[in-house]
């Protein structure tokens, strides 16, 4: 094995092919051809480095070689150095707009021929240098893009969760975009100590259950080949196709996820408490209607009492013989107590609508 450049030399010479493989041996490998069919040939099994090549030979001239190689995906990157007896300016253009890097003269000096190779490669290498970077640069640009594309969905989910209302609702925008990162899952929400279970696929097996039960309490990242599941406090997630043959994608989803499943547990807990809140709300509404119910018939039994003493009191009025002033002074009693005593029903009355209208301030429609 070496690290000296590979040349393909083809001339239909074999004096020339000895000249200057005696002039690069010690430079670099050489391989030779003898006609343009030979060169493409031999391009089926070698990749070299540059290829010397004549212009004027028979069957396949150089020029129809390099339109040939610049035209295939697989050779046109590999530089081409005419070397050919044919001078003129109108047959080194021909090399040029053939796709040829460079064009030497024959006889050509040995220095000349070295130093354009040396140029030609350095260019070569150059060129692969670019575009090295350029793809690094994009790669890194779609890695930003698509990092930022995650995080936003992350971001939308988490505003779209707010409006989430139900287990239901929220396990359908959790799924959804699990399945904008090309991911399968099914889902495990604990509410009052009662499991609810969803899938991407929409059936959830026995077994799948059970492994959510098992590792309830177990980590927050549990990962088995293509599996991974994510445990919080309210919610677990088996991942079932995570693309652990990209590492970098791989790792990515690993955040993203978690962030994700973290923003759906925080979620449950407010779903949570408003299920409390209504539970709390409607329960109070039907204490304040039965003690309305309870006040009204209290309403009615005292003042069927109040009008009964006050029956009461007139028959007593005439067997009492009392003058007018003693009769109209506790007939003045009477009156007062029946008004104290509507007045206190009246105040009930009130309380009960103040509490009535907290309750509504509180629903969660």
């Amino acid at each position: 094995m070496t690290d000296k450049p590979l040349l393909l030399v083809v001339d239909d010479e074999p004096m020339n092919l000895e000249i200057i493989g005696e002039l690069l041996a010690e430079e670099y490998q050489l391989e030779f051809a003898e006609t343009g069919v030979q060169c493409i040939d031999k391009l089926k099994d070698l990749v070299p480095d540059l290829i010397l090549l004549d212009v004027n030979m028979p069957g396949m001239s150089g020029i129809e070689v390099c339109e040939q190689l610049k035209a295939d995906f697989d050779t046109d990157e590999i530089p081409v150095i005419f070397v050919s007896a044919l001078g003129l300016p109108e047959e080194r253009m021909k090399g040029y707009k053939a796709g040829g890097d460079d064009y030497i003269i024959k006889p050509f000096e040995e220095e000349e021929l070295l130093v354009k190779i040396q140029l030609t490669l350095a260019s070569k290498q150059e060129r692969k240098s670019l575009q090295q970077g350029s793809s690094d640069a994009m790669s890194m640009a779609m890695t930003a893009m698509t990092q930022a594309s995650e995080m936003g969905e992350v971001m939308q989910f988490t505003r779209d969760s707010y409006h989430c209302e139900t287990l239901e609702a929220l396990s359908k925008r959790t799924l959804e975009s699990l399945r904008q990162f090309e991911l399968n899952a099914t889902i495990r929400m604990t509410v009052d100590e009662q499991d609810f279970f969803f899938s991407s696929s929409g059936v959830v097996s026995d077994r799948e259950k059970e492994v959510m039960g098992i590792v309830r309490e177990g980590d927050r990242f549990i990962h088995f080949g293509k599996r991974t599941i994510i445990n919080f406090k309210n919610i677990s997630v088996i991942i079932k196709n995570m693309p652990i043959a990209d590492s970098d994608k791989y790792g990515r989803l690993n955040d993203v996820t978690g962030m994700l499943i973290e923003g759906a547990d925080s979620r449950i807990v407010g779903i949570e408490m408003a299920s409390s809140l209504v539970k709390l709300i409607n329960t109070t509404r039907d204490v304040l209607g039965d003690i309305e119910v309870a006040h009204k018939e209290n309403e009615q039994k005292n003042t069927a009492i109040l009008n009964d003493l006050e029956t009461s009191v007139d028959w007593a009025f005439i067997n009492m013989d009392l003058d007018l002033e003693q009769e109209e002074y506790f007939k003045g009693l009477l009156k007062h107590a029946k008004e104290q005593s509507s007045s206190l029903f009246d105040a009930d009355a009130k309380m009960d609508e103040k509490i009535e209208g907290l309750i509504k301030t509180l629903s969660i429609k």
